[in-house]
């Protein structure tokens, strides 16, 4: 049985929170965008359209990380170019959830505003 090193957990621990951060991004992000669709004013507005697009291109980064995250479960040790991989993931997918909930709170506030 291989033993983890230290860094790998916390590698591991980075993009499993980085995963469900995303996750929940995306259940989030799908129901403002529905809510959207049925409300006249904000129905294929430049937000929507931005939001639908975030989450699109999240989802190749997040099953890149779910792969290398992947490695951790089978036992296999992290070489030190996975765990840039990882962070650099990890670094594309936060970035990209901070512009998507700017996205969901700017529609939230047309949504209720008019």
């Amino acid at each position: 049985m291989v033993k983890h090193r230290e860094k790998d957990k916390i590698a591991r621990a980075s993009m499993v929170k980085t995963h469900n951060a995303f996750k929940y991004f995306k259940r989030t992000g799908n129901a403002c965008f529905q809510m959207s669709r049925r409300n006249e004013d904000t129905k294929s507005s430049f937000l929507e359209v931005e939001l639908r697009k975030l989450i699109e291109d999240g989802c190749p980064l997040d099953a890149d990380l779910c792969a290398l995250e992947s490695n951790f479960l089978k036992k296999w040790p992290y070489t030190d170019d996975e765990i840039q991989t990882g962070e650099k993931l990890c670094e594309d997918l936060t970035t990209l959830i901070k512009k998507g909930r700017r996205r969901i709170a700017a529609l939230k506030i047309l949504m209720i505003v008019q």
